[in-house]
């Protein structure tokens, strides 16, 4: 098997960052991780200027098959799918070439209650025992988690991490009718998007410090995809047309995007989920000094979200939070794999590791406007072809887009409930 050793500036292998150390790959594998003297006899690429890092892992998508190119783009080569059909979206990125697709985890459609907000990525249930039925079926058919939606009460929320325990996976929620402690004391093990954590949720005054320890003794691992509310408050603002990473969105995303109700909304609206952000910018920096699990994902590709780009975004805004960069790319690679449970596999370099790995110009772990200088991207071992990678997009761009969670973005993201 043919090897190749790779001679970065620095690596950093999901924990610390090193000089001197250089990374071989042979096949979809990490080969050697090591100083360059005692490295096999095998061709050199050097990477001069450049930090090595582990492929990026978002935790928070929902995959069509024009979303790929973005991913890759970007250096996102795993995702965690979070509502989505399971009968359709696998089958449908089988069209997407084999080196320009992420690995993905799918968790199958959101568990909702009786009312549906989203119906071509949900499931709604009728009683605790549908739901429980649901967990069940999506666990027999190998999800490693299972998401529960806002219309669940904290009832139906009980009656799935019962079955989810049973068979040992991981429940996801996205409060809204239950709230947060509802949740907490149901089970689950993961919040999406702070739902629920704001002061007047727990209520409480906005500013008021005690909002803050409630929200704290309410343990559970977060997701916060701050991008969400940026992205929510900034679609249409000018600075749109400038981001290069538009570049890997469809037009008629683009035109769904700019036709959503979010995009004409009055300027209170807007302001308010500006404040909001920077609430949970503050909830974050909380959970950072609590020595707590914050999950990095995006929501891409909800409205403005470009797949990839908006977790270089979310990953800023988290540095904006006050986590520092190297922790950062901390949760982004190794620790988004510890939560999936593929610590050994993937966000790591590490030898007989899959070889997904990134390089930048500059260190992303230490100037985190530097995750947006890729270089290389390397995907199960084979080097990303920039121009090759661009064709393919262009191609699937050409075609309807016609996966699951489109369908949404063709509706204008209004809710069912609200029809």
């Amino acid at each position: 098997m043919t090897e190749t050793l790779l001679v970065p500036d620095r690596v950093f292998d999901g924990s610390h960052t090193r000089e001197g150390l250089v990374v071989g790959i042979a096949g979809d594998r990490i080969s050697y991780v090591g100083p360059e003297a005692g490295a096999p006899d095998a061709p050199r690429v050097r990477l001069a200027g450049a930090t090595l890092t582990p492929g990026l892992i978002d935790m928070h998508v929902h995959v069509s098959p024009w979303t790929a190119y973005g991913f890759i783009a970007a250096g996102v080569t795993t995702v965690r799918d979070l509502a989505n059909d399971l009968d359709r979206a696998p089958e449908m990125m089988q069209r997407v070439p084999q080196q320009f697709r992420p690995s993905v985890h799918w968790v199958g459609p959101a568990l909702d209650g009786g009312e549906v907000n989203w119906p071509t990525v949900s499931r709604g249930h009728a009683t605790p025992e549908d739901m429980a039925a649901s967990v069940r079926e999506l666990a027999e058919r190998g999800v490693e988690a299972v998401k529960l939606y806002a219309n669940v009460t904290g009832e139906f929320m009980a009656a799935a991490v019962r079955e989810a325990r049973e068979h040992g996976i991981r429940v996801v929620s996205h409060p809204g009718t239950a709230r947060l402690a509802e949740a907490v004391e149901a089970g689950v093990d993961e919040v999406q998007h702070l739902a629920g954590a704001l002061a007047r949720d727990l209520g409480y005054e906005p500013g008021d410090p005690a909002a803050v320890d409630a929200f704290l003794a309410l343990e559970v691992d977060h997701c916060p995809t701050l991008i969400v509310w940026e992205g929510m408050a900034m679609i249409g603002a000018p600075r749109a047309h400038r981001d290069t990473g538009r570049a890997w969105v469809p037009a008629e995303m683009e035109l769904a995007w700019s036709e959503s109700r979010h995009a004409t909304q009055p300027a209170d609206e807007r302001n308010l989920r500006l404040a909001d952000l920077v609430e949970r910018m503050r909830l974050v920096k909380a959970l950072y000094d609590a020595g707590r699990t914050i999950v990095v994902g995006s929501d891409a590709a909800f409205i403005g979200l470009a797949p990839g780009f908006s977790l270089h975004d979310e990953l800023g805004l988290l540095f904006l939070s006050g986590v520092p960069p190297l922790d950062v790319m901390r949760a982004a690679t190794a620790g988004n794999a510890r939560v999936l449970g593929i610590e050994g596999e993937a966000g790591v370099i590490r030898e007989g590791a899959r070889a997904d790995l990134v390089a930048f110009d500059g260190d992303p772990t230490s100037v985190i406007t530097d995750v947006g200088r890729i270089r290389d991207v390397w995907v199960r071992g084979a080097r990303v072809d920039a121009a090759e990678l661009r064709a393919a997009a262009d191609l699937e761009f050409t075609r309807p887009t016609d996966g699951p969670p489109d369908q949404l973005a063709l509706q204008r993201y209004i809710p069912a409930a609200q029809y």
